[in-house]
């Protein structure tokens, strides 16, 4: 369970990054790199990893919220 947890905060970093580009993103970048290796190289099972790609609706989910 707190893999999927660590999954999801690696897939927020890594789209939100992405997403802010050249203003906060470069300083973004770095951070999510290293739990994006971390997770990748520490967790036990590879179907929690599915929460990457909650990570990413979560950012999606955010900047909808923002732009309502």
């Amino acid at each position: 369970m707190w893999w999927v947890l660590v999954w999801v905060v690696a897939g927020f970093l890594m789209s939100f990054s992405l997403i802010t580009g050249f203003t906060i993103g470069l300083f973004l970048l770095p951070p999510a790199g290293a739990v994006l290796i971390w997770a990748a190289c520490r967790a036990p099972h590879l179907p929690e990893a599915v929460g990457f790609v909650g990570g990413i609706g979560a950012t999606v989910f955010l900047v909808v919220a923002i732009n309502a």
